[in-house]
C-alpha cells in the first residue's frame, strides 16, 4: 500500500479525473430521472411503457458502448508511451468502427421493440413503449460517433469537456422534454413521444459539439492534424474489437440482468413495474458515479501501464476501490433514511410509492457491491484484463442472480421482491471475485512478466 504522501497523491489525481466523469455520467442519469419524473405524472401505464423502452434501449446501448470503452485505456497506454502514431491510429479507426456499430445497434433495437409480444407484456404498456422508442432508438447513432471523440480525449486525460457538454445537454434535454410532453412554448403536445424526440435532438447536438471541440482545440492538433494522412488499419480496429468485445459482453450481461429483472417484475403488472423503474433509476444514478471512479482508474492505470510503472499502477487501483466503498456507503445510508420520501418525487400513485420505498431497501443493500464491481472492472480494463471479468460477471448474474430471483419468486410468497434478492446476490458475488482478480494480477511480478515481453529493452520501474 502507498505511503501517506502517495495515498493522498492517488486520491487527488483520481478525484481530479473522476469528478468530471461522475458529473458527466450523472447528467445522463439526470435525464433518465427527469424522464421518469415527467412521465410518472402522466400515469402508471406511460411510466411502465417508458420503463420497458428504457430497458430495451439500455441493453442495446450498453452493448454498443462497451465496444467504445476499449479506446480510452488503449489511448492512455499510447500516451504513457509517448506514441502519437498509435493514438491517432486508434482515433481514426474508432470513428469508422463505432459508426458502423451504431448503425447495426439501431437496427437491432428496432427489431426487439417491434417484437415485444414475445415477452408477454401488457398490450397497453407495449403500445407506449413503441411510441417512445420511435425517435429515441435513433439517438444511439450520434451517441456512438460522440463516443469516438469523447473516449479519445479522455484517454489523454481530458475529462472536463465531456462533463460540460453532457451537463449542458441534460439541461437542454429536460427543457425539450417538458415542452414536448406538455405542449409548452408552441411545441406540439406529444406525451411519451416527446421524451424520445427530445433525446434524439439533444444527442445529435452533443455529437456535433464534441466533434467541433476536438478538431478545433490546439492541445489535440498534433493528433487531429494527422487524421487525414493516417490510413485505416485493420490492426487498430482489431485491437479495439479484441478488447472492446469482452467489455461489451460484460456490460450486456449486467444490463440484461436488470432488464430481465424488469421483465420478470412486469409480469406482476404495471404498478410493480413502475415502482421497479423508480427504485432502479435512483440506484442507477449512484452506480454511474462509482463507474466514473472506475473510468478514472482505467485512465490512470492505462497510463502507468504505458510507463511500465507497475508499483503505482496497483496503488492507483486500490485507492480507487476504497474511494468507491466510501461513496457507496454514504448513498446506501441515504436510500435507507429517505426511502419513504424519494419515490414521491417520481410518482403520484400511492401504490407505486409504497412498493418503491420497499425496493429502495434492496437498492441500499447492493449499493456497495454494485459500486465495487463497477470500479474494479475499470481497474482491470486499465491493465487490459477483460476476458476473465466477463466470465465472472456472466456467472454472477446469469448462473446466480436471475435464477435465484426467479426460483424464489416461484417457491416463496415474496413475489417481485424476490427478483431483487437475486440481484443482490449476483452483485455481491461479482464484486468479491473481481476484487480478488485485481489484487491477484496487479502484483508487480505478474505484470512485469506479462508486459515486459512486449518490449524488454524499455522496461523500467517507476516510484
Amino acid at each position: 500500500m502507498a505511503t501517506p504522501k502517495k495515498l493522498s497523491y492517488h486520491i487527488q489525481k483520481t478525484l481530479v479525473l473522476a469528478f468530471p466523469i461522475m458529473l458527466s455520467q450523472l447528467s445522463h442519469m439526470l435525464i433518465g430521472l427527469s424522464d421518469t419524473f415527467l412521465v410518472g405524472h402522466l400515469g402508471s401505464v406511460p411510466l411502465a411503457g417508458v420503463a420497458l423502452g428504457n430497458s430495451i434501449f439500455s441493453l442495446v446501448l450498453v452493448g454498443a458502448l462497451g465496444l467504445t470503452f476499449s479506446l480510452t485505456p488503449l489511448v492512455a497506454k499510447a500516451d504513457g508511451e509517448n506514441n502519437e502514431a498509435d493514438a491517432v491510429g486508434y482515433l481514426k479507426n474508432a470513428i469508422l468502427l463505432f459508426t458502423l456499430i451504431g448503425i447495426v445497434a439501431v437496427g437491432l433495437g428496432y427489431g426487439v421493440a417491434y417484437n415485444l409480444d414475445v415477452f408477454q407484456q401488457k398490450e397497453e404498456v407495449v403500445a407506449q413503449t413503441i411510441i417512445f422508442l420511435g425517435p429515441f432508438m435513433a439517438s444511439l447513432l450520434p451517441i456512438m460517433v460522440y463516443q469516438a471523440f469523447k473516449q479519445f480525449i479522455e484517454g489523454l486525460g481530458y475529462t472536463k469537456p465531456a462533463m460540460i457538454i453532457n451537463l449542458s445537454s441534460a439541461v437542454l434535454n429536460i427543457g425539450l422534454a417538458v415542452c414536448f410532453i406538455n405542449g409548452y412554448l408552441g411545441f406540439p403536445k406529444l406525451g411519451v413521444l416527446g421524451i424520445g424526440l427530445a433525446g434524439l435532438i439533444d444527442r445529435t447536438l452533443m455529437m456535433l459539439t464534441m466533434i467541433v471541440y476536438t478538431l478545433s482545440r490546439k492541445e489535440f492538433r498534433k493528433y487531429t492534424s494527422k487524421l487525414s494522412s493516417t490510413a485505416y488499419s485493420w490492426s487498430y480496429s482489431m485491437s479495439l474489437l479484441k478488447m472492446g468485445l469482452p467489455i461489451s459482453i460484460q456490460m450486456v450481461m449486467e444490463i440484461a440482468c436488470f432488464a430481465a429483472g424488469g421483465i420478470l417484475v412486469g409480469t406482476y403488472g404495471a404498478i410493480p413495474l413502475a415502482a421497479h423503474q423508480v427504485a432502479l433509476s435512483m440506484a442507477a444514478a449512484t452506480y454511474m458515479a462509482a463507474s466514473g471512479i472506475g473510468t478514472a482508474a482505467s485512465i490512470r492505470i492505462g497510463n502507468y501501464l504505458g510507463q511500465k510503472n507497475y508499483v503505482e499502477l496497483r496503488n492507483a487501483g486500490i485507492v480507487s476501490i476504497w474511494l468507491t466503498i466510501a461513496f457507496m456507503t454514504i448513498t446506501s445510508l441515504m436510500f435507507v433514511i429517505f426511502r419513504n420520501m424519494l419515490p414521491g418525487l417520481f410518482s403520484d400513485d400511492s401504490q407505486v410509492i409504497e412498493i418503491a420505498a420497499g425496493l429502495l431497501i434492496f437498492a441500499a443493500v447492493f449499493q456497495i457491491s454494485d459500486g465495487i464491481q463497477a470500479c474494479t472492472q475499470g481497474c482491470l480494463r486499465g491493465i487490459q484484463d477483460v476476458t476473465m471479468p466477463t466470465i465472472i460477471v456472466t456467472i454472477s448474474y446469469w448462473v446466480l442472480g436471475i435464477p435465484v430471483g426467479y426460483l424464489l419468486s416461484q417457491v416463496t410468497s415474496w413475489s417481485f421482491y424476490s427478483i431483487w434478492v437475486g440481484l443482490c446476490s449476483g452483485l455481491f458475488f461479482a464484486s468479491t471475485l473481481l476484487v480478488i482478480r485485481f489484487l491477484k494480477i496487479s502484483k508487480y511480478e505478474y505484470l512485469k512478466a506479462r508486459f515486459e515481453s512486449e518490449n524488454p529493452s524499455s522496461f523500467t520501474v517507476g516510484h
